[in-house]
């Protein structure tokens, strides 16, 4: 790509399996993702942390830790910047466990 700029937005899907199981992801999705994570721009939602957090408070998500911590290790990713991004009620209530 040479000379990256702007950020990428990861959805929530992408995010996992760039945490959990990258094969999943295509070659050129992979060497996409790994020139925004050399220049600190992948962007993650807000609401994809509160839609990890609603799956796997309704078991349709197995994290491989409890939430509080899987979320502390995510958001170490290198290169990952995660911003509140819309519905700001619902993200408040939703989120409000990881602050506590």
């Amino acid at each position: 790509m040479g000379g990256t700029k702007g950020m990428i937005l990861l959805d929530t899907h992408t995010w996992l399996w760039l945490l959990h199981d990258p094969n999943k992801l295509s070659t050129p999705a992979q060497s996409i993702i790994a020139e925004f994570e050399n220049n600190n721009s992948i962007l993650i939602s807000s609401i994809s942390v509160w839609e990890i957090a609603a799956k796997q408070s309704l078991n349709k998500l197995q994290l491989p830790l409890p939430i509080h911590e899987w979320f502390e290790l995510a958001k170490q990713q290198p290169g990952t910047v995660i911003r509140k991004m819309g519905l700001k009620p619902l993200l408040q209530e939703g989120l409000n466990f990881l602050v506590e």
